[in-house]
């Protein structure tokens, strides 16, 4: 086997351990870590209804976002969707994360007196 081969399928192997761990392991290693560290900080209930991330354009998708308020039905946060994704060359280049898109639908925010 020469060395272009070689090299060949060890990017392709790359690529796809990357696109299962991005795809599959991530979100669901992100999603209880997450919930618990909100809930911690700021002594909320949390819960995520999904995680979405594409490693290969480094987008994430947080669907079903709510943020309980102690002793009330209505949540104090929520959200339907969070849509975000990373310009990757631009973040490079700049030392600094530049987000190309970030879309958020249907927030809801809960105020009582």
């Amino acid at each position: 086997m020469n060395l272009f081969k070689k090299i060949l399928i060890v990017m392709i192997a790359l690529a796809v351990f990357t696109g299962i761990a991005g795809f599959f392991v991530l979100p669901a290693v992100l999603k209880p870590v997450l919930t618990k560290k909100i809930s911690e900080t700021l002594h909320r209930e949390t819960t995520i209804d999904q995680i979405k991330i594409n490693p290969f354009d480094l987008s994430a998708t947080i669907r079903g976002f709510k943020l309980a308020d102690p002793g009330n039905k209505t949540p104090f946060v929520a959200f339907n969707e969070l849509h975000v994704n990373v310009d990757v060359l631009t973040s490079i280049f700049r030392r600094a994360l530049i987000l190309e898109e970030a879309r958020l639908d249907k927030p809801f925010i809960g105020v009582t007196r």
